[in-house]
């Protein structure tokens, strides 16, 4: 993998050399100039630093599924493809989740296509979860149905900023929308969820962010 992203790079560009401690310890703007300059090693520590938080919106996004190894390399190739458009080096950590996201409102359309032509079933996936305790695996299950309802866009902004916590300038930021378009998304996706989580036995009682474990 790291390999296959260190090829990404530009292989001619000035190389800016940097001790391998202090790469490690640089902040984002420093890292996007190494980047840039064509550091080989520069790749590696974007997806050390990163990759750990980007699984986890994946994974967030559409519960467990045997594509989220993939999805998370086509998101970083995808980075590493459009770098150069990044203007303020700063800015990196909301780039990578802009291009996260995007990436994953155009997986949840293709999904709900398949569904839509009989060619895949939410369901499928969804005996997938694994869980130990029986009743937190259905309660997640059930919990990803409802997520299947939702607009991708909206079902983005509810995993950003309700379960994986991110301040609402951080979700607007990355998506380019104003504030007001934010509140309104989360807004009716918890109106819908909420609407479908009363009718659901399987739900009541339990918090669905504790049952997925995650970091």
């Amino acid at each position: 993998m790291h390999g296959d992203l260190m090829s990404q790079t530009r292989p001619n560009a000035k190389i800016l050399v940097l001790p391998a401690t202090d790469l490690l310890r640089a902040d984002d703007t420093a890292l996007v100039f190494a980047l840039r300059a064509g550091d080989v090693r520069a790749p590696r520590v974007i997806w050390q630093r990163f990759a750990g938080k980007v699984h986890r919106i994946v994974r967030r996004s559409l519960g467990q599924s045997g594509d989220i190894e993939n999805l998370v390399q086509r998101i970083f190739l995808d980075f590493f493809r459009r770098v150069s458009a990044l203007r303020e080096p700063r800015a990196l950590p909301t780039f990578i989740i802009s291009i996260t996201h995007w990436t994953m409102c155009k997986e949840l359309r293709r999904r709900r296509g398949r569904r839509w032509l009989g060619l895949g079933d939410s369901r499928e996936a969804n005996q997938r979860i694994s869980h130990p305790d029986p009743e937190a695996r259905q309660a997640l299950a059930s919990f990803y149905g409802i997520l299947d309802k939702l607009d991708s866009k909206d079902r983005m902004v509810f995993v950003l900023r309700c379960l994986e916590g991110m301040e609402l300038s951080e979700v607007a930021c990355a998506l380019d929308l104003s504030l007001a378009s934010i509140r309104r998304r989360i807004a009716r996706a918890r109106a819908r969820i909420e609407y479908q989580v009363q009718k659901d036995p399987t739900l009541v009682g339990f918090s669905v962010c504790e049952c997925m474990e995650l970091p």
